[in-house]
């Protein structure tokens, strides 16, 4: 799931990339949880496209030469010097409040593996209308068979 910023409004879409803590330029990551690798990204991409976010913000100012917090849209007019600002809604606070928030409140993400790695015990999946149980093996859910 990668989150873009096209004129700093944010979008959503799913791609695949190498792993990140493989690169070079990778400092620190902070594991949020575990996910179902069975079909994640479509859930994800569905729970998360419905989310309201934040809109344009920015825009440049060619008297300042400066991309700047707009005040008003229609007519475009930008914040005069010293004049309060309103705070704009951040990328990282749309993730932080409302994707992440989201993912754990649907079960998509989870703290633990759902369970032991010598359990059968399953989980029933609405959505799939299947039961399923953590294969810490495989690293991912073992569906029982459809009907």
């Amino acid at each position: 799931m990668t989150l873009t910023f096209p004129g700093h409004v944010i979008t959503t879409s799913s791609s695949r990339y190498h792993n990140p803590s493989n690169s070079t330029t990778c400092v620190a990551k902070a594991l949020l949880g575990y996910t179902p690798a069975d079909g994640f990204q479509r859930r994800w991409d569905r729970l998360l496209s419905a989310l309201p976010t934040p809109p344009k913000q920015k825009a440049y100012n060619i008297a300042t030469h400066k991309t700047e917090l707009v005040k008003c849209w229609e007519p475009l007019q930008f914040y005069e010097p010293g004049e309060e600002r309103h705070i704009p809604w951040k990328c990282t606070e749309w993730t932080n409040d409302h994707a992440l928030p989201a993912l754990w409140n649907a079960g998509e993400i989870v703290e633990e593996i759902p369970a032991d790695p010598s359990s059968e015990d399953w989980v029933w999946d609405e959505e799939y209308q299947r039961y399923r149980h953590w294969s810490a093996e495989k690293n991912e859910w073992v569906w029982a068979p459809g009907e």
